[in-house]
């Protein structure tokens, strides 16, 4: 998988690290490692170049248009303000602790993409799609319809009202009171965007999952603490992978595939499959969507699908 090096950056979080241009984005995808050496190496705008300054400032030429990761373990590095795109690492660090974790972040990506890819082409739940992505991702995800209802989520527990509220099955009346963030806010964005989360007191990257151009579900990755810690470039362009994935699933699923997005549609299918305990919590599920009796509403047509069972929408 090509990786932004906005993602190289969030996975190396926990190195101490510096890095030029600021503009991470300015950097090229990446798919692979390599050692800096001598000579006449044949650079390659693929891979990231590893290796230290020492040897760097020995090279008589280094390509502009590759990544360069180099240890601190001499003086100053002779071209730095040169234009060159370069991850700085703390003389603390061994060489080959960085070569090593490096190819093991690549190796992860390759092998969610092929995780993910292989998802859709069995039988399999949305579940297993935040299954294999939860580790990589590093947050809490979830992914709720748009009747605030939970339809996958980590396996992880803290004490975030709002994932309790998640964790449960749905988004209460009283959560929804004291939450700023929406869904019509998450949908009026094209992609990904965190949001400060009232009930938390955590940011959440946020987005909304669409079919056809209509917004059916939502996205979100979760800080485990409290907090003014902010989402990094690097989570949204995670987000973004993930996003694609999620959106092929949910073209396949004909309910999806069929609605327009609107909060009611949910609701009305949780009443015809009888998903609901009682008259008490169908009035709590109408009121947190915003539904009344005297408001207007679009007629929905649900019957089976062509040459599918009944239960198809």
């Amino acid at each position: 998988m090509n990786i932004n090096p906005s993602i190289l950056l969030e996975k190396l979080k926990e190195y101490q690290i510096t890095y030029e241009p600021e503009a991470d984005d300015a950097f090229p995808a990446l798919s692979g490692v390599r050692v800096l050496g001598g000579g006449d190496q044949d650079y390659s705008q693929r891979y990231v170049y590893v290796g230290t300054v020492s040897t760097a400032n020995k090279l008589d030429h280094l390509n502009k248009d590759c990544v360069f990761c180099l240890l601190k373990d001499c003086g100053q590095f002779n071209r730095e303000g040169q234009g060159l795109k370069v991850i700085y690492f703390s003389e603390i660090y061994e060489l080959e602790d960085i070569v090593n974790d490096l190819t093991d972040i690549f190796h992860a990506f390759d092998t969610w993409e092929k995780d993910l890819t292989r998802l859709l082409t069995v039988e399999s739940e949305l579940q297993a799609f935040i299954d294999v992505s939860d580790e990589l991702v590093g947050y809490a995800i979830s992914i709720l319809d748009y009747s605030k209802k939970t339809m996958a989520f980590s396996n992880r527990k803290n004490d975030d009202p709002a994932w309790i509220a998640i964790s449960t099955g749905y988004i209460t009346e009283s959560h929804q009171s004291r939450e700023v963030i929406s869904f019509e806010r998450i949908a009026h964005h094209s992609g990904p965007v965190q949001q400060y989360s009232t009930v938390s007191e955590r940011w959440v990257l946020t987005s909304a999952l669409r079919v056809n151009e209509h917004p059916v579900a939502t996205l979100g990755f979760h800080m485990a603490a409290k907090g003014d810690k902010r989402f990094r470039n690097g989570a949204y362009h995670i987000m973004r992978i993930l996003i694609t994935f999620l959106e092929k699933k949910l073209i396949l699923n004909p309910f999806e595939f069929t609605i327009h997005g609107y909060p009611h549609e949910h609701l009305l299918k949780d009443l015809i499959e009888d998903n609901y305990s009682g008259k008490e919590q169908i009035l709590e599920r109408m009121h947190v969507l915003g539904i009344h009796f005297n408001a207007p509403y679009k007629i929905v047509l649900i019957r089976p699908l062509v040459g599918s069972s009944a239960s198809g929408y």
